[in-house]
């Protein structure tokens, strides 16, 4: 009974109106100002032509903070209401020479564009550049703030037991199979 009472409780906060329209969204907004801010230390203005071009791109950069901060406040709605579940989430990130699951990933070759891979394929993970977001159904009776596990591979759940709400977006090793010569 004391569990149902800490999700209402945490669900009526994470509902109520003056969280959405306020403080998401200022928290988005200190958010996307505290990474502007950092990147443009990587920019710092100087003379050469070199840095000139680094201005630009800062520019540029600070231009798209309405979408940085649309981004976070994407982020932090989604945080909020994983708190108030019960179940469990995952960012994957592969390694790289994972192979390649479609299951759980997106693909792609630098040189040949989207993969359209056969099941038989053996195409390996060269670099994993968006994780997949995975979730495991797990019964509890409190709120837990931090719903976000790291599993090594063996721990990882079988795709029975896990969804899948985003797929990884991978680039990989090899070339397709229809390109290679000689096979």
């Amino acid at each position: 009974m004391l569990g149902n009472l800490d999700f209402a409780v945490h669900r009526s906060l994470v509902d109520d109106d003056y969280f959405q329209r306020h403080v998401i969204p200022s928290q988005a907004s200190m958010l996307a100002d505290r990474l502007s801010q950092t990147l443009a230390s990587l920019f710092k203005r100087e003379e050469s032509p070199e840095k000139s071009q680094a201005a630009d791109v800062l520019k540029t950069w600070l231009k798209e903070k309405p979408l940085l901060t649309e981004i976070f406040e994407r982020a932090l709605r989604f945080k909020a209401n994983a708190t108030v579940s019960k179940d469990r989430f995952e960012a994957v990130l592969y390694t790289m020479e994972t192979p390649f699951d479609q299951t759980v990933m997106e693909g792609e070759w630098m040189e040949y564009g989207r993969a359209q891979l056969a099941s038989h394929d053996t195409s390996l993970v060269k670099l994993c550049i968006l994780p997949s977001i995975q979730v495991y159904n797990y019964e509890t009776d409190t709120v837990a703030l931090n719903n976000f596990v790291q599993k090594d591979g063996r721990q990882r759940g079988r795709v029975e037991e896990r969804t899948v709400l985003t797929k990884a977006a991978v680039f990989l090793s090899a070339e397709p199979t229809f390109w290679r010569l000689g096979d």
